[in-house]
């Protein structure tokens, strides 16, 4: 977190202002007590809002999954008033996710 968010030239971090908090940029404890331990080693540091920064209020400890699920790659979709990712949608119309992207493909037509 704080190795990427330092590195200027990392696109996704430190290079479009994503920054570590000064509370936890400085003390461990300070992260330790807003974050508590990870829950298993499945899980790693996730910000909820990826615009935002690492921070109290906008970290979480989340699965790969969850994290597939919360990225700037994302497309999402709007099902029966649920915002979903393509995955998410898929799964839930009974879809499978690769015939939900090609069908979403322009036609070569």
């Amino acid at each position: 977190m704080k190795c990427r968010c330092s590195d200027l030239s990392d696109p996704h971090y430190g290079g479009r202002g994503i920054r570590v908090c000064t509370l936890w940029e400085d003390s461990f404890e300070a992260f330790l007590h807003d974050m508590g331990r990870k829950p298993s080693p499945k899980h790693s540091i996730d910000r909820i809002d990826n615009d935002g920064n690492y921070e109290p209020g906008n970290c979480r400890w989340a699965t790969k999954k969850q994290q597939q699920s919360n990225t700037t790659r994302n497309r999402y979709f709007l099902v029966d008033g649920e915002r979903l990712t393509l995955t998410d949608a898929a799964t839930k119309l009974g879809v499978c996710q690769a015939t939900a992207k090609k069908r979403l493909e322009p036609s070569p037509w």
